[in-house]
């Protein structure tokens, strides 16, 4: 397997200062020919990015799972590892240029506004990463769908990616992992089904789940999800996971915290470098990552 631009597998260190780590800044110049294109709320990406640039660095076991991942040298997976090798080059404009147009497959224009979500823009190019079973069962035992226990009806199993996964909080999505839950009706006989949903394979070493902590009400914008309610350490299907980083959202801005060593460090692409941080209330989780803990 090629490895990633920059780095020696065996020289990695399990953990390298936060310093060497490359720091992902809001926006951006980049030239495409003669042109040269100003990049325009980059948040959602940057985050992302700077998190895989985090795990790339301080983890070996994300980092293989990421090289795994993107071992094939076609279509999308060349094209983001490409972009991961522009970052650990510190070339941030150029990382993300080859995100917007190769990634998520956009005309470069002046004035580049790439304002969006973070699920939009970055997590869905990446949630290939984690595919899952998903199990629909009908209770009514003349559905097409009807699958009790120990049933071969192959019916209503779909492969899906992590992104399937939706939870207000990370409460909410990790009980669609760990439990089957009841739905008010099967798509084929409106009686009650039952949806769960299980990994393809060995569990990951690493999981991210995309959260949507944040919901408008009466014209204003309400959190449900405060990092105050994160676990360091989470249980899926009977195996435990590490938080090592979280992405933000404000309202209007995404940033990540990284945990590093006991302390929580935020990059904001907005900040100019990495800056302490302490929980802040008013903003919501966007997105968790976790590393499977080692036996």
């Amino acid at each position: 397997m090629e490895s990633f631009k920059g780095f020696c597998r065996e020289q990695l260190p399990r953990r390298t200062p936060l310093g060497n780590i490359p720091f992902v800044k809001w926006g951006g110049s980049i030239r495409d020919g003669q042109n040269e294109i100003t990049l325009l709320n980059t948040c959602s990406i940057d985050a992302g990015l700077q998190v895989l640039a985090f795990l790339f660095n301080v983890n070996v076991k994300a980092r293989m799972f990421i090289e795994k991942n993107l071992s094939e040298n076609k279509g999308k997976n060349w094209y983001i590892k490409r972009s991961l090798d522009a970052l650990m080059e510190r070339d941030s404009s150029g990382c993300k240029k080859i995100w917007i147009e190769n990634v998520m497959q956009l005309d470069l224009k002046n004035n580049m506004d790439v304002y969006g979500t973070e699920e939009n823009n970055f997590l869905e190019h990446i949630g290939f990463f984690v595919p899952l079973k998903k199990v629909r069962a009908c209770t009514h035992s003349v559905c097409r769908l009807y699958n009790p226990e120990g049933s071969k009806n192959l019916s209503g199993v779909e492969i899906v990616d992590v992104l399937s996964i939706r939870g207000s909080t990370v409460t909410a999505a990790l009980k669609l992992l760990n439990e089957k839950t009841l739905m008010p009706h099967c798509r084929e006989c409106l009686e009650p089904c039952t949806e769960s949903f299980s990994f393809i394979g060995a569990k990951p070493d690493l999981l991210f789940l995309c959260i949507h902590g944040m919901m408008r009400y009466n014209e204003k914008l309400q959190v449900i999800a405060e990092e105050t309610s994160l676990k360091s350490v989470i249980s899926v299907q009977g195996t435990e996971y590490t938080l090592m980083a979280y992405t933000m959202f404000t309202g209007h801005h995404f940033y990540c915290v990284l945990c590093s060593e006991n302390k929580k460090i935020r990059g904001d692409g907005l900040k100019g470098n990495f800056v302490s941080h302490k929980n802040t209330k008013g903003h919501s989780v966007s997105s968790v990552w976790y590393i499977k803990q080692s036996k």
